[in-house]
């Protein structure tokens, strides 16, 4: 599961390491780990319309993150460093999305043992 979405995501190379199954509406993913990359569970699966809630080992040294939607719809890329810590209500960095095409801030949450 390796993708190239290119036109506003870019040509950076993305690596699919965890996924919620669709219609999981109404509920938070299962990770608690804040985006470390130490949770494993579930079934495996590649495609971006896989139909498996799982997640999968990813090295500390990733620098960036793409969150979105199964279909791609709602996407933002952030640095890691805007995703690590702790904050409540914090402006953190956005470095696109799917709304914004350049950088910006939004007020998030990281809140502890919460995920």
């Amino acid at each position: 599961g390796v993708f190239v979405f290119g036109g506003d995501i870019g040509s950076d190379r993305w690596k699919l390491v965890r996924r919620v199954k669709p219609n999981f509406y109404g509920q938070w993913h299962p990770a608690r780990d804040h985006l470390k990359g130490t949770e494993t569970y579930g079934t495996y699966n590649p495609s971006l319309t896989s139909d498996e809630t799982f997640s999968i080992p990813f090295p500390s040294g990733c620098s960036r993150y793409l969150l979105a939607t199964g279909d791609m719809s709602n996407w933002l890329i952030v640095d890691k460093s805007a995703v690590d810590g702790n904050y409540s209500n914090e402006a953190r960095v956005v470095v696109r999305s799917s709304t914004n095409k350049g950088t910006y801030t939004a007020k998030w949450y990281n809140r502890g043992g919460e995920a």
